[in-house]
């Protein structure tokens, strides 16, 4: 009966470390792999919902290693343009969608609706003129969460100042922070 015990509790145990290991490597899966990111130091996400109807938003903060920072430091935006993974073929019955950036620009970003609180602002505005905030971002479809206010200020300072980077991937917008070190995933849908 203990042998029985003990190998149930093994099996439990191993399942809910590789369900962690997968769960891990689904969260680092947003970041480009030549990033090189193995840190997660902030996630807030929640789902409305599942499958097409569903509804989701989320943030993720990376830690940038320093190998990655030195380069983005001297070649900007012609390394993130040129990333490997941006331009590799899919491989039958791989997705890899999620980590994908192509166009790579730099802050502060051009602003779109989403990005400001539109619904208060009239129909005719012109939103190249307003302050862009991540929080805004998230919540474009009307489900948004409460993060951090440090995150919040972190995003949205990187956001609107100059030296850092972005890219829209299929479902969001990642944002590298070289001087902070950081690497943002926001999301919405």
């Amino acid at each position: 009966m203990k042998k029985a015990f003990l190998f149930i509790l093994s099996i439990l145990f191993l399942t809910v470390a590789c369900f962690k290991f997968w769960e891990y490597q689904f969260y680092l899966s947003a970041v480009p792999q030549e990033f090189g990111v193995y840190k997660i130091l902030y996630r807030q996400e929640n789902a409305w919902g599942f499958g097409p109807g569903g509804n989701e938003t989320g943030i993720r903060v990376y830690e940038l290693p320093e190998q990655t920072y030195q380069i983005i430091q001297q070649q900007g935006l012609e390394y993130l343009n040129n990333l490997p993974s941006a331009k590799a073929r899919q491989v039958k019955g791989r997705s890899d969608w999620r980590g994908k950036y192509k166009n790579w620009l730099e802050t502060p970003i051009n602003v779109t609706r989403h990005w400001t609180d539109y619904m208060s602002l009239p129909d005719d505005a012109d939103y190249s003129k307003e302050v862009p905030s991540i929080s805004h971002y998230m919540s474009a479809y009307g489900f948004g969460l409460r993060i951090d206010p440090k995150i919040r200020n972190l995003a949205d300072d990187a956001l609107k100042s100059p030296g850092n980077y972005y890219a829209y991937g299929r479902i969001g917008v990642i944002i590298v922070i070289p001087q902070k070190k950081r690497v943002i995933y926001a999301y919405n849908g």
